[in-house]
């Protein structure tokens, strides 16, 4: 087993600020500082032998701003993360928590900024969307004489005791229209596209398209009546990237990766 990093986290968070009406601001900071130093083994490798550096501190910064409109509300969230805070297991948002991982390098470095819908303009349409950006860079920091660090979804990292200096852009935009067509009947459609980037990589983009129709039964109108039985077909094209990077050998014919394909099934959701 590897042996885990561990660190101190201080959370300070300030929600439900009244600014003008139906407008309210979210502030929340964290910070992460080690406890002690550990080596971490490489993830591919739990039997030992490749360490991470784990003293590394991280701060985290979110200002989120909601705005309610039209029987609902609109959502900005600007978000950044540096050191600890900034590696890709530190889920930190806008309310939960998260885990500082401290295998993070000094220098990482994750900025997030994003815009969420939910409304209901008349009793029988309603909207969800979302659109995001994040740029991240320089995730890991190697241990002296440790080799054949792990890929983190930055590349493959260069075990020489340097941080690395990798950087990754991910976009992402999606919008879900929802028309009920009875009490207990809607039909909803979904639109999305999403694209990320590792710079430091000779590759392309992976890019990914999606459409979605799906029946609905739920107990009542409204986009949050739960619970919720959805029976879905979906059709998605993608890029070679992509495929290579995702889709296993679901979307493999022949030992050809295929560029688009369509997916069914029934999902049933609820909360409590």
């Amino acid at each position: 087993m590897a042996k885990l990093s561990s660190a101190h986290l201080f959370d300070v968070n300030w929600s439900g600020i009244p600014l003008w009406s139906g407008a309210q601001l979210q502030v929340r900071a964290g910070l992460a500082l080690p406890n002690g130093k550990d080596d971490v083994t490489d993830r591919q490798d739990q039997g030992g032998g490749n360490a991470i550096d784990a003293d590394n501190a991280g701060f985290a910064l979110m200002v989120s701003l909601s705005q309610n409109m039209l029987n609902g509300f609109n959502k900005l969230i600007i978000q950044n993360f540096s050191g600890a805070m900034a590696s890709p297991s530190s889920n930190w948002y806008a309310n939960g928590s998260g885990k500082p991982d401290t295998r993070a390098g000094s220098d990482a470095n994750t900025f997030r900024i994003l815009d969420y819908i939910a409304i209901e303009p008349t009793a029988s349409f309603g909207l969800h969307g979302l659109v995001v950006y994040e740029k991240a860079e320089g995730y890991a920091e190697a241990a002296p004489g440790a080799t054949g660090l792990a890929d983190w979804g930055m590349g493959t990292i260069a075990a020489d005791g340097k941080s690395v200096s990798s950087e990754r852009e991910w976009f992402a935009i999606g919008v879900r229209p929802i028309f009920s067509i009875t009490d207990n009947f809607a039909l909803q459609g979904e639109v999305s596209y999403e694209s990320t980037e590792v710079t430091h990589v000779e590759s392309e983009a992976k890019k990914l398209t999606k459409f979605t129709v799906a029946p609905t039964f739920r107990p009542g109108k409204g986009i949050w009546s739960r619970p919720e039985m959805r029976f879905f077909v979906t059709y998605a094209n993608w890029n070679d990237a992509a495929g290579n990077a995702g889709t296993g050998n679901t979307f493999v014919v022949d030992g050809t990766q295929e560029t688009d394909g369509v997916t069914y099934g029934v999902q049933l959701e609820a909360w409590w």
